[in-house]
């Protein structure tokens, strides 16, 4: 995937940052998995080893006459366990394979925007710099452009610092659920009385959920920041009715409507940031090719 193919696809950055995070939690879940198949894996060796070593317990099935069909089992059970193990960590290191992929493409799509950042404003600067060579046409035009520029980078950073803040909420969502079902099956454990450890898991899920709020309630504002915003850049200065200010009455069970509302509106800005680079080295390009020669 090159650059000019990812400057083409608004949508890439946030599908291989979706895709990368997938990904990691995949991994996670595979080494949780190694670790509890390499421990199968030995226990399952070590029924092998202690019946092909003389003992008690080889003796014993000796004089049964099934020593030889014990081993058989235990070493059919062994090879399993060994073909599972390894399928596992064949499947990590081919997760492993795609994050590297996902990694340099995603570096590669930074790259590409942040080049795309420095190109408008090398432009700006070049038009800025002509001053009073512009007609007043164009004066007003390039002044359109700048404002226009700088509001999309500040919807954009507010779009950034929400994706941002929706994903670490996710995390802290997960956080707090894993300590529930801790308490849940600490509860089952002790039927017959509260343990030490429930209250501490109550203190846990307390504190946990008290940082979920807080996350909440910062999404809340940036969503409150965003939408002033965009009214700013919007004719009249108001929005009839913005449906990030719906979805933030209540961000914890709209979150994934927010985190797509956000992210569309982003593949428009980045659209939108396109077709003003554009517009802004037409004018500058105008200007350039009037400009007389030197000798």
């Amino acid at each position: 995937m090159d650059i000019k193919e990812l400057q083409g696809n608004p949508g890439t950055r946030r599908s291989l940052e979706a895709e990368l995070e997938c990904l990691h939690q995949t991994a996670n879940e595979l080494h949780a998995r190694i670790r509890q198949e390499q421990l199968h894996l030995e226990y399952e060796q070590a029924d092998v080893q202690e019946l092909e070593t003389p003992s008690v317990k080889t003796f014993f099935y000796t004089v049964l006459g099934k020593k030889e069909e014990r081993l058989q089992k235990e070493q059919d059970e062994a090879e399993e366990a060994k073909r599972q193990y390894e399928a596992t960590v064949g499947e990590l290191e081919r997760v492993n394979a795609r994050i590297k992929r996902v990694e340099f493409e995603l570096r590669t799509c930074k790259q590409a925007e942040a080049e795309q950042n420095k190109r408008v404003r090398e432009v700006l600067a070049k038009l800025q710099a002509l001053g009073s060579k512009l007609s007043d046409v164009d004066a007003l035009a390039f002044s359109a452009l700048q404002k226009e520029y700088a509001g999309l980078e500040k919807r954009r950073s507010y779009y950034a610092q929400i994706q941002e803040a929706g994903n670490e909420l996710r995390k802290r969502h997960e956080w707090t659920e894993q300590a529930e079902r801790e308490l849940r099956e600490e509860r089952y454990k002790s039927r017959y009385g509260t343990t030490l450890a429930e209250y501490e898991l109550w203190d846990e899920i307390r504190d946990r959920k008290g940082v979920v709020a807080i996350q909440e309630r910062r999404i809340g504002e940036l969503l409150q920041a965003l939408v002033q915003e965009t009214a700013a850049n919007t004719s009249g200065g108001t929005l009839p009715k913005d449906r990030l200010t719906v979805l933030g009455h209540n961000v914890a069970d709209n979150l994934s409507g927010i985190l797509a509302e956000v992210d569309e509106r982003d593949q428009n800005a980045r659209l939108c940031q396109a077709n003003l680079e554009r517009r802004l080295s037409e004018l500058l390009q105008k200007y350039q090719n009037s400009e007389p020669k030197r000798d």
